[in-house]
């Protein structure tokens, strides 16, 4: 009796594990209730490593995604995922890829990568004066960590801004490349931009838990950009004795 009600149990034990090993992700997708800012498109394979067409989260789009979801963490009451998502080599689409970890209080990144098309990011943001920016976004993170309440916990990134461009009246104005580093230490995001770049600008930007920014540096225009840059310089004031324009936003 005793051999039979083992080898009953190790057959209902079996059966759930595969049935939760091949749940199917469109099954679960379907009976959660996503934020509305939140849509998914064509889910396919299961839970624990599955394929959605498009993921679109507040009107961005991120194709191709990919996911593998780890089991022992779930235990514990977090989400840990790998995603592989869009292609990096095209210049017109976000892409994203790395470790994320979702818990019920934030969420965490270990060496994730994020490339976005410049345009798509600055529609984002509300800027003092309208810019036609061109090029591509890259951030690479290391570690961040972020709490729903009480925001930036800890982040150590790099970011750049590749093949820089803005809309002139002649034409785009070329900028080459700038290059950031990304930090916080329970406190403000913080973005230093590097002043080897063509407007040898260097700045601080600050982004706080409720969304608000400040930009505190200086740049300088060179000779070698067209003279719709150094008029569009002069928004920001006079330059001091270096030609250096203040930047405090």
């Amino acid at each position: 009796m005793k051999k039979q009600l083992s080898i009953t149990l190790a057959a209902i034990g079996l059966f759930l594990f595969f049935l939760v090993a091949n749940l199917p992700a469109s099954q679960v997708i379907a009976r959660v209730t996503l934020p509305k800012e939140v849509s998914v498109i064509g889910v396919s394979g299961t839970l624990w490593a599955g394929h959605a067409d498009q993921v679109i989260v507040q009107g961005l789009a991120l194709s191709n995604v990919n996911w593998d979801l780890a089991f022992l963490p779930l235990l514990l009451g977090k989400a840990t995922v790998h995603i592989d998502a869009g292609s990096a080599r095209d210049s017109d689409q976000i892409s994203l890829q790395g470790d994320i970890t979702l818990t019920p209080s934030g969420i965490s990144a270990q060496n994730t990568t994020l490339f976005a098309p410049t345009p798509l990011l600055m529609a984002q943001v509300q800027l003092p004066i309208a810019v036609d920016a061109a090029g591509r976004a890259r951030v690479q993170v290391e570690t961040f960590s972020y709490h729903k309440e009480t925001g930036c916990q800890s982040l150590k990134g790099t970011g750049s801004w590749l093949n820089a461009g803005v809309a002139g009246f002649n034409g785009q104005v070329n900028l080459g490349n700038f290059e950031a580093t990304l930090e916080c230490d329970q406190g403000p995001i913080k973005i230093t931009t590097r002043p080897d770049n063509s407007l040898n600008l260097a700045a601080a930007t600050l982004i706080h838990h409720n969304g608000k920014f400040s930009v505190e540096g200086q740049f300088k225009v060179s000779d070698a950009l067209p003279r719709e840059v150094h008029d569009a310089a002069k928004f920001f004031g006079a330059p001091d004795e270096q030609g250096f324009y203040q930047i405090k936003l």
